[in-house]
């Protein structure tokens, strides 16, 4: 309820003007309202009067950006790296991984990483990266040429501790300063994610150059909290080792571990070790990279029912329940009743609701109203969820919000909503209608219970206090799950060969064939038929394909 706390800041401010907090929470409020002009007024004042007050500068720098006055002032404040930098960079070279690299025709090789996490009570969390590679050939002196490290105002800031360029006799030729460095600002066609990018250039490189970073993170609130980290020990080159160490109270959080990964215990850190992980590549059919590599997940304890709660907190002044999403409900229902009107409400929503992404994370954790969805006729999973949620309560149907992953099948003991990237809902079953868990995003959807690529997922149905994590439902799980192929070749006396094959599809590939047919006409059915066979067949050119039945 931004415009509520823009009215009450103008009369708290009225009583004391010297205030820095109440001027950066007035900037903020005006930031999510988009008064980018008024933002900078309010929040300017908050950093003069206080020139240390980390929020309202983080925010300071968004709105210039907005402005396009972006600059480069929020990188200047210190952070401490969590250790000191390696001494000794020499001792770090490993001459066979770089052999194996450069024969392999890599652009790069790092010869070590290390991340670091560090969480004590009452102070906010710091993450420091430690670099050192080498670049092995031309394409690498391109690649290399700029580094950039993402943060989001208001959540945390960026100090560059060092970044360097030796030569092959490792002396010393570049250390890169604050005074070419530059920020810019994510925004997103049709959207406004929040997400600034802090950009260091380098002079020219050489084949043979090595490259030394160390740059921390401080987090601008959830003092004491542990965040929730993804840390993969592969890059897309090789690295000859790696390692991620965490300083905080081993009782306070939980982990997912996987793969060969080294676990070394202390009293106040753990820490987790490997040398050669698996290159990243990016090739098609590859598997999530929790099935081939190795890494963490971590987060800090606390019940799925508090992580809902505190979710749905921080969305709900989202639910307005406007007229217009109340009048579109109603015309769309029409005379309908029970399960029809429910579906098309639904496909209402997935046939005039324009997909646009919007990464979760930050800010982008909340949806738009459903209102403005409804105007702009576009939305992101979570824009789209909430109006049919709103649509579906008009006419009497309750449903909740859904935090699932589109592509991983989810970690129940990492209470965390940060582990999702994708919304969907859950309709409980009712009276007239069968449960229901709908994509709203899946223009190509079908009536189906659950979505094919839902199913046996952890998911976290967002419902106040009574919010819970559940795996969701499995259909057809009492069947076989089969692929038949029949191959036929008849060669004739003449030499003239005729190939007949037949597949027959049962269980979950018969559904997943079904839901990409459904509501096609036959000539889509043939166009979609010849371009899966294509994909599977690349090097054969398929024509004349026929469906029927």
């Amino acid at each position: 309820r931004y415009d509520e706390a823009l009215a009450i800041s103008e009369e708290v401010i009225q009583k004391d003007k010297n205030d820095t907090r109440i001027w950066t929470e007035r900037g903020k409020t005006q930031f999510y309202l988009k008064n980018f002009r008024q933002a900078e007024k309010s929040l300017t004042k908050a950093v003069q009067l206080k020139s240390d007050n980390e929020e309202a500068k983080s925010f300071l720098s968004a709105t210039k950006a907005f402005l396009g006055k972006a600059d480069n002032r929020t990188l200047q404040k210190m952070i401490n790296p969590i250790e000191a930098r390696s001494k000794n960079l020499k001792a770090l070279i490993n001459k066979n991984v770089a052999e194996k690299a450069r024969n392999a025709d890599f652009p790069a090789v790092i010869h070590y990483n290390r991340e670091l996490l560090k969480v004590e009570k009452g102070n906010p969390w710091v993450r420091t990266e430690e670099m050192f590679m080498e670049i092995l050939n031309r394409k690498g002196t391109a690649i290399y040429q700029e580094f950039s490290f993402e943060f989001l105002p208001g959540f945390d800031r960026l100090f560059l501790n060092a970044l360097e360029v030796y030569d092959s006799t490792m002396t010393l030729k570049h250390t890169a300063t604050l005074q070419n460095a530059y920020i810019t600002y994510a925004t997103e066609i049709g959207g406004d994610n929040e997400s600034q990018t802090a950009h260091f250039p380098l002079p020219p490189l050489e084949p043979g150059d090595y490259i030394y970073l160390q740059v921390s993170r401080m987090s601008l609130e959830n003092k004491g909290i542990i965040p929730y980290t993804d840390y993969m020990s592969s890059k897309d080159i090789p690295v000859a080792q790696t390692s991620f160490k965490i300083y905080a109270d081993t009782s306070k959080f939980v982990t997912e571990e996987y793969g060969p990964l080294q676990r070394i215990d202390y009293p106040d850190a753990r820490e987790w070790k490997i040398e050669e992980p698996v290159v990243i590549r990016k090739e098609l059919y590859m598997p999530v990279y929790r099935d081939f590599g190795a890494g963490i997940l971590i987060t800090g304890k606390q019940e799925w029912k508090n992580v809902g709660e505190d979710y749905e907190n921080m969305i709900r002044h989202q639910f307005k329940s406007a007229v217009s999403v109340r009048e579109k409900a109603f015309e769309v229902k029409g005379s309908r009743l029970g399960q029809e009107a429910v579906h098309a409400i639904i496909q209402f929503v997935r046939e005039n609701i324009r997909y646009r992404e919007v990464a979760f994370g930050g800010h982008s954790l909340i949806p738009q109203t459903a209102e403005v969805t409804l105007k702009e006729r576009r939305g992101d999973c979570k824009d789209q969820s909430l109006l049919l949620k709103e649509m579906l309560d008009v006419i009497g149907v309750p449903s909740h919000l859904v935090a699932i992953h589109l592509t991983e099948m989810g970690f129940e003991k990492l209470p965390t909503i940060q582990q999702f990237n994708h919304m969907i809902l859950h309709i409980p079953a009712g009276d007239k209608y069968p449960e229901m868990w709908v994509d709203p995003t899946d223009k190509f959807g079908n009536n189906r219970p659950i979505p094919l690529d839902m199913e046996g997922k952890v998911a976290l149905i967002i419902d106040g206090e009574k919010s819970h994590v559940t795996t969701t439902p499995v259909l057809e799980d009492d069947q076989e799950h089969k692929v038949y192929i029949h191959h036929q070749l008849f060669i004739k006396a003449n030499g003239e060969s005729e190939f007949k094959d037949s597949l027959t599809l049962e269980g979950k590939f018969a559904s997943f064939l079904r839901n990409k047919f459904y509501g096609k006409d036959l000539k889509e059915q043939e166009q979609l038929l010849e371009t899966l066979l294509s994909q599977g067949i690349p090097d054969v050119s398929i024509s004349q394909i026929k469906t029927e039945n």
